[in-house]
Formats: structure tokens, C-alpha cells, sequence
């Protein structure tokens, strides 16, 4: 793929081992499931469709759509945390850098 990915991106999308753009932690499969589900869960709030037929089918679709959103949302968070890690990292390596006295 030779598209160039933002940083903000980079949390959120990342490519899996066919090559395919995915949700950082799901597989392609969950990636399709995920934006589905959020965008007809978009319409119904919107009021332009209906799209599931019974209250205990959007419940157990929403149920699943919070699994996955856990897993992607904890998956983005160790990305964060790496980035912010090396960082932090790249500053303290630099020449003359002195670290903040804290004030409590």
C-alpha cells in the first residue's frame, strides 16, 4: 500500500499481514463488522432507518460492537503509550537536557 498514513492515523489504523487497512487490534473481518455497526447504529440515531428488527438484536450487535471497541481502544493505547515512551526517550538523549524539577 502506498498510501502514507498520519500519525493520528497510525493509532487508530494499521496494516495486518494481507495488506489490508484495519482497526488496530481487529482483524479485517471485525474492521467491516465495526464500521457497519456504527454506521447503522448512526441511522437509526438519526432517525433515517431502522435497521434492526427486534431491541434484543441491536443489543447483542451493540454488546459485540463493545467487545471489539475494548480490544481496538486498548490496542491504541499501547501505541500511545510506546509513542509517548520513545519520545520522552528521544528528549532525555539529547545533549544538555535537564530534567524538570516537579513542585508539589
Amino acid at each position: 500500500m502506498s498510501e502514507t498514513l498520519s500519525q493520528s492515523e497510525l493509532r487508530l489504523w494499521t496494516i495486518d499481514e494481507n495488506g489490508t487497512r484495519v482497526l488496530r487490534g481487529l482483524t479485517a473481518e471485525e474492521t467491516e463488522w465495526y464500521e457497519e455497526y456504527t454506521e447503522k447504529e448512526l441511522a437509526q440515531r438519526l432517525g433515517v432507518s431502522k435497521p434492526w428488527a427486534t431491541p434484543e438484536a441491536f443489543e447483542e450487535d451493540k454488546a459485540r460492537w463493545r467487545d471489539l471497541n475494548r480490544i481496538h481502544e486498548l490496542a491504541r493505547a499501547q501505541v500511545i503509550h510506546s509513542d509517548d515512551n520513545k519520545r520522552i526517550a528521544e528528549e532525555e538523549a539529547k545533549p544538555g537536557f535537564k530534567r524538570a524539577k516537579r513542585r508539589y
